[in-house]
């Protein structure tokens, strides 16, 4: 017998509506906007839970009346453990038996042991706008902090730099300090008055010294790093912790730290 799964109490309506093709309308006649949305594997709508999802067949119920009787290609072993609302397409590596998932983000919420559902999640449109490195209308135009520096140690794409854009933060000086020269590339398109450097344990205290002296307002200092972590990861079923030579990043950063601290005495680092 086929049933539905309850509609959520707590309707968001910012959230967009339902993309279902049957248009569903709730008792008022308006159309329902639920506050959390399923993949249908077969169409690939994102579907409300409650009025357009067939739990039974594990598809939106447009695609369940299309299947011949007592067919049900969709079974419950088939979905992600974590989300339990898409198809397990990959397999992880850091259990004796391999957990199925749906892919990179139920794959880490699963090897750290996080299976409440994120808000926003990949399903949302503030999600695809910061992917996009879209112009988001949330974000404050505020002016430069004249007196903040940011330091981007193993700064990948540039993700503090726009975490503080997010929030309405202008740094007076961004140093990125990245290897991999495509996320280079990335940082240099992006925020083209960055100063770059290749190696955390190649900057010196002199090249670090004249880069802050480009700033005298600075004042404060911000230190972020995404040190290689593949050693300590429960992603690595062979992690190896300090043993692992890619693990030596954290020994580097905290060298850095102690470079920036006497290039900069009178800035207040964190």
């Amino acid at each position: 017998m086929l049933f539905s799964v309850d509609e959520p109490s707590d309707v968001i309506e910012h959230r967009a509506p339902c993309q279902c093709s049957c248009s569903c309308y709730n008792e008022q006649g308006q159309r329902r906007r639920p506050g959390r949305r399923i993949l249908c594997t077969a169409c690939r709508c994102l579907v409300g839970p409650g009025c357009c999802w067939d739990a039974a067949a594990m598809l939106c119920h447009v695609c369940a009346a299309m299947l011949p009787d007592g067919d049900n290609p969709q079974q419950k072993d088939q979905l992600c453990v974590v989300c339990e609302n898409r198809a397990s397409i990959a397999s992880c590596g850091c259990c004796p038996n391999p957990t199925q998932v749906c892919g990179a983000c139920c794959l880490l919420r699963h090897t750290e042991g996080r299976y409440q559902e994120h808000k926003p999640n990949e399903t949302a449109k503030v999600f695809e706008s910061f992917m996009n490195m879209e112009e988001d209308p949330v974000v404050r135009k505020v002016p430069s902090a004249q007196g903040l520096v940011l330091v981007g140690a193993f700064d990948g794409i540039g993700g503090a730099r726009r975490a503080l854009e997010i929030v309405g933060i202008e740094p007076a000086l961004y140093i990125s300090i990245e290897s991999d020269g495509e996320c280079a590339q990335v940082v240099w398109r992006t925020w083209q008055s960055r100063v770059s450097f290749e190696l955390v344990q190649g900057v010196s205290v002199e090249e670090l010294r004249t880069s802050l002296a480009t700033v005298p307002t600075l004042e404060l200092g911000l230190v972020v790093a995404g040190p290689p972590c593949q050693g300590f990861s429960g992603l690595n079923r062979d992690r190896k912790g300090f043993k692992d030579s890619r693990s030596d990043g954290i020994h580097q950063l905290v060298n850095l730290i102690q470079k920036l601290k006497e290039a900069g005495p009178s800035i207040e680092w964190n």
